[in-house]
């Protein structure tokens, strides 16, 4: 039951993380790109989408899910604490 929990908090904050950075991320490009990159910022990130959702995949095959996604909760956490401080 622990580990449904981490994977539903990990899962959510996740979801929460992306709608924040990709506006962010956007935005931040697209002021300092312009639009004429923005088909290449498109295919970069099916490409990290990809390798990502890969190497997920293989580390969940190979260990236990709940170490994994605390760990990826927790660097989530870590990424949403630096930000302010990094923009």
């Amino acid at each position: 039951m622990p580990a449904t929990f981490v994977a539903l908090a990990a899962a959510l904050l996740s979801m929460a993380l992306v709608f924040v950075s990709k506006t962010l991320a956007d935005s931040v490009f697209l002021a300092e790109f312009g639009v004429a990159y923005v088909p290449h910022l498109y295919i970069a990130q099916a490409a990290g989408l990809i390798a990502s959702s890969a190497v997920y995949g293989t580390a969940i095959r190979r260990a236990p899910a709940a170490p994994l996604d605390a760990a990826i909760l927790l660097g989530y956490a870590l990424c949403g604490l630096v930000a302010p401080i990094a923009v």
